[in-house]
């Protein structure tokens, strides 16, 4: 590791010494401009969300998990530093989420989830959330919502080159290089990172009487990935770009604050490659995109207990994922009022698992194809109304999926300060995932697919003054899935997939944005609220207590705020995470499985250093300020106070 860190500190430098000669003589430098943007005409009437530019910034050595976390209503379902990360929409399950890169899905076909640990916020460009029915305008199958990700050519480049190193609390080390090379017809863009941590913090073990302070162990790990991306015009009006994306992840898994028994080996290893190519052409009215691309996930997961020499294996997991992906998607604009668009699409993925435990033996080999389309319909009536259609007609394994249709409209009820109400109704289907349907034993062929209906209520208002911008918006939900598939007992000693439940989800959401300058003093503040009650409506169980119960790990409340102050080149940040009290058990007992809520703050300050052409950037951070002892899933440990300090350099 120390070894890669000097290689990639040596190849700055280098760099560096050679671009000298290239730096301009003069700098100049401009006040604070402020753009206003015109929005799409596919954007209108949708339930959307774009993570700030200045958020991506601040998170930008951490993964996706952590800045969704701490800047949005999604609930992030942590295992702990390092460990498995997932989404929740709206209350929905993590499966009902899903996430788009370039184009490309990146759910697994196998369990239908996303580790979102394992996406580096460094390796992103742009962010977009659609909550709701809104995310049936770039997916289907989302019944809670769609995280949309993307890379960017930027064809003003020439050279530019960035670099992070961070040290930070248990023994964690982490650095990252950027490379971007090209003119107005080409750009080549060249990602690298490595990170490694021992993850051995101290934490109060609060499933014993007394209460110990322990160390965490067998909790280290490591990960590495690259990402080239390259852009090429074809003509004034088109370009080709080719994207690959190769991760790996090993991490030791820790055992529970409760396991008192043998000592444990347990760990698994990620394997990830992903490319994706991409040819865009606009002429005039029309614009065509064809994506094809290429997605492969290995897991390899092991757990043994040992006692001197004797080993016990209790899983031994090989899990190999490959999927094909081919989209079509030509849009024509009729004029700024109407806009046409269809989407093709041929999705082939195969799976093989092999499985050894110590009661059981798995092996399975399992093909699914998708093929669909989707046509939409965007108009702007007038100056005050706007909204659109669409539907989505699949086929999956040569079962045709009922149609799927959606509407929204949007009303502006104000000119200078306009205030946007819109509104969506969609009907959604999510498959059941590949394990769902084949795993051995237990596996069911005859689910159902899940049905969601859903409808929403967004009021926007966006607010200018003459040195800042305000934007409120408030979103009040329904959802209603049927055919909720869950795994239980059955009369044999294996679990089953069946199709049993019918979940309500309500709630509000609710997201403040203020920036601007007051005299030298830049700033911004956001915050966001989400309340969620999701509860089991039905179920085929007799006296099953989960009815009317909010499900597990659903917390009620969340609450989140951000600000950051900007003074001459020096910058403070805060963040502040509040989560309500989760459930364990369906029943909601309040028991001893109960998680109580928590609150965590984070600061960090730091300054810029600008050198002509080049830039210096140094941050330091105290995450968990006060030092809070909680977790986020029962019986895994979560970190108390600790600390990071990142150096960036940019040219």
């Amino acid at each position: 590791m120390k070894i890669k860190t000097i290689l990639i500190i040596l190849l700055i430098c280098f760099i560096n010494k050679s671009l000298n000669a290239q730096e301009r003589k003069d700098t100049i430098e401009v006040g604070n401009v402020t753009i206003n943007q015109t929005r799409k005409l596919s954007q209108v009437a949708l339930n959307n969300y774009f993570i700030d530019s200045l958020l991506l910034l601040e998170n930008i050595e951490n993964n996706l998990s952590d800045l969704l976390s701490k800047n949005s209503t999604i609930f992030i379902k942590n295992y702990g530093k390092g460990s498995l990360s997932t989404a929740s929409f709206r209350g929905t399950a993590a499966t009902h989420t899903q996430v788009v890169w370039n184009g490309m899905k990146l759910n697994s076909p196998m369990i239908g989830q996303v580790d979102f640990s394992n996406i580096p916020i460094f390796f992103v460009d742009e962010i977009k959330l659609f909550y709701g029915g809104s995310s049936l305008s770039e997916s289907s199958g989302a019944l809670g919502g769609s995280i949309i990700i993307n890379n960017k050519p930027d064809w003003n480049n020439k050279i530019s080159l960035s670099a992070i190193q961070k040290i930070a609390s248990f023994n964690t080390y982490s650095s990252f290089a950027n490379i971007n090379i090209g003119n107005k017809k080409k750009q080549l863009k060249t990602k690298i990172f490595i990170e490694q941590s021992e993850n051995n913090f101290k934490y109060i073990n609060n499933t014993n009487p007394e209460k110990n302070i322990e160390k965490q162990t067998n909790a280290n790990y490591n990960k590495y990935g690259v990402m080239q991306e390259a852009y090429f015009r074809i003509t004034k009006n088109s370009f080709v770009s080719f994207i690959i994306w190769a991760q790996k992840t090993n991490r030791n898994i820790p055992p529970i604050m409760s396991y008192s028994g043998l000592h444990r080996n347990q760990f698994q290893i990620d394997k990830q490659l992903k490319n994706i190519i991409s040819y865009n052409i606009n002429i005039s009215k029309i614009k065509l995109k064809f994506n094809s691309g290429y997605n492969y996930d290995g897991i390899n997961y092991f757990l043994s207990d040992s006692t001197y020499n004797t080993y016990i294996i209790k899983s031994n997991s090989k899990s190999n994922s490959n999927s094909i992906v081919n989209n079509i998607e030509l849009k024509y604009l009729f004029n700024n009022k109407n806009e046409l668009k269809f989407d093709f699409f041929y999705n082939h993925s195969f799976v093989n698992i092999y499985d050894t435990a110590t009661y059981s033996f798995t092996k399975y080999n399992a093909n699914r194809n998708e093929l669909g389309g989707k046509f939409s319909y965007h108009k702007k009536i007038n100056k005050r109304f706007a909204g659109y259609i669409l539907f989505y007609q699949n086929i999956v394994d040569k079962n045709i999926i009922p149609f799927i249709p959606a509407i929204g409209l949007e009303s502006k009820f104000m000119k200078n300060n306009p205030l946007y109400i819109k509104t969506n109704i969609s009907r959604n289907y999510h498959v059941p995932t590949l394990n769902d349907l084949y795993w051995i034993p237990g596996g069911n062929a005859d689910l159902l697919p899940e049905v969601g209906y859903s409808f929403d209520i967004n009021f926007n208002f966006i607010k200018n003054f003459k040195n800042s911008k305000m934007t409120n918006s408030l979103s009040v939900y329904s959802s209603l899935i049927d055919n909720w598939i869950v795994w239980r007992p059955s009369e044999s000693i294996y679990w089953t997939a069946q199709n049993i439940k019918k979940v309500f989800s309500r709630g509000l959401e609710y997201s403040f944005d203020l920036k601007g300058v007051y005299k030298k003093i830049e700033y911004q503040f956001i915050t966001n609220y989400a309340f969620t009650k999701t509860t089991n409506q039905k179920s085929d169980l007799q006296e099953d207590k989960s009815i009317s119960k909010q499900l597990i790990y659903i917390p009620k409340n969340t609450f989140g705020i951000f600000a950051t102050l900007l003074y001459q080149k020096f910058y403070i940040r805060t963040n502040i995470n509040y989560i309500g009290k989760r459930y364990t058990t369906s029943s909601n007992y309040e028991n001893r499985h109960t998680l109580p809520a928590y609150s965590i703050c984070n600061i960090s300050v730091g300054k810029d250093y600008l050198f002509k052409n080049k830039k210096i950037n140094l941050t330091f951070k105290v995450n968990n300020l006060l030092n809070k002892q909680y977790q986020a899933i029962l019986y895994r440990a979560m970190p108390g106070r600790n600390y990071s300090l990142m150096l960036k350099f940019s040219l």
